[in-house]
C-alpha cells in the first residue's frame, strides 16, 4: 500500500506553487491525500506547522522552516526575509521561477486574506515545542532560513528521538527543490 501524504502550506503557499512537489511525490510513489486524518505523512511547511492535528500512531511528520525563532521579532524576521527575496539567484533560482512563486505570494495573501491576518496574529505566539512533543518529526532547517532559529539544541532536548536535519537555501527551497525532501522521507 502506498503511504498517503498531505501537505500544509505556508502562509502565502498553496495548491498551486506546490504543484512541483506533489509531482515528485506521485513519481516517488506516494499519494496525495487532503484528508489529513488518513494521512500517514503531513508535510508542513512554514506556518503550514500551525494547527496540526493530534499524531496517530505511525504517523511521520517532515516540519520545514517552521516560524519559530525565540528573542528575534517577527518583524526582524520578515525584514531579514524582504532582503533575502533579492537574492534570489544565490540560491539557484532562476528570475523567471522567483517571480512565478512571487505571484503566487501576491494571489494567496490576498484570495485568502483572513487566514493570512490569522497566521500573521498566530505567529508570535507560536509554540513548536508543543508541536514537536511525542510525535514522530523529522525536522529541516535551510541554512539561510530567516523564520527558524539555528539553534535547535533545546527543540531537541524536549524531543529526543526528533531526527533534525540541516538543508541548503532559503526558506522557499522545497517548492524549488523537492526532490531533496522526498529524499529525506526515503532515508527515514
Amino acid at each position: 500500500m502506498k503511504p498517503k501524504v498531505i501537505i500544509r502550506y505556508g502562509i502565502f503557499g498553496g495548491e498551486a506553487d506546490g504543484r512541483r512537489l506533489r509531482q515528485v511525490l506521485r513519481d516517488a510513489g506516494y499519494v496525495i491525500t487532503h484528508d489529513i486524518a488518513a494521512a500517514d505523512i503531513i508535510i508542513a511547511h512554514s506556518a503550514g506547522c500551525f494547527w496540526l492535528p493530534p499524531s496517530k500512531p505511525n504517523q511521520r511528520f517532515l516540519l520545514i522552516d517552521p516560524p519559530y525563532w525565540p528573542g528575534r521579532s517577527v518583524a526582524e524576521r520578515t525584514r531579514s526575509r524582504a532582503r533575502g527575496h533579492l537574492h534570489f539567484h544565490a540560491f539557484g533560482h532562476s528570475g523567471r521561477a522567483w517571480f512565478t512563486r512571487n505571484l503566487w505570494v501576491l494571489y494567496y495573501g490576498v484570495r485568502d486574506f483572513r487566514r493570512t491576518l490569522r497566521i500573521a496574529q498566530h505567529v508570535r505566539t507560536f509554540d513548536l515545542e508543543k508541536v514537536i512533543a511525542d510525535r514522530n518529526v523529522t525536522l529541516v532547517r535551510n541554512e539561510f532560513d530567516d523564520w527558524l532559529t539555528p539553534d535547535l539544541a533545546p527543540l531537541q532536548k524536549n524531543n529526543p528521538n526528533m531526527r533534525i536535519v540541516t538543508m541548503p537555501g532559503d526558506h522557499d527551497h522545497l517548492l524549488y527543490n523537492p526532490e531533496a525532501y522526498i529524499n529525506l522521507l526515503q532515508s527515514d
